[in-house]
């Protein structure tokens, strides 16, 4: 017998409650993405966006808790590392198709 897939809204929802309120950032327009953090080595933050969704997600915001003031995007789609505008700790990821990674100086 062949089961449903289950919610991918439901499942981002069920695993952030089990991973915990970290606060080091809050994401809006996002659903359906977990997102963890890990500080390199050489003290930027990498912020994993994981999209559980089938259909990608646009517009994805991200507000900051510590003061940065540069981030870029890395994903599997882009030919090199783009840019992103941060401005007063918040910024804009145009679209996370499976997974992207900010890194956030």
């Amino acid at each position: 017998e062949r089961k449903e897939a289950p919610d991918p809204s439901a499942f981002a929802t069920e695993v952030r409650q089990l991973l915990g309120d970290l606060r080091l950032y809050h994401l809006t327009n996002a659903e359906t993405i977990i997102s963890y953090p890990r500080r390199l080595d050489d003290g930027r933050l990498a912020l994993h966006l994981v999209n559980y969704a089938i259909d990608p997600v646009r517009d994805v915001r991200v507000r900051m808790s510590g003061r940065y003031t540069r981030a870029q995007l890395l994903a599997l789609e882009l030919d090199k590392a783009q840019e992103l505008s941060v401005k007063g700790g918040e910024l804009a990821v145009p679209e996370v198709r499976i997974s992207a990674v900010l890194i956030l100086e």
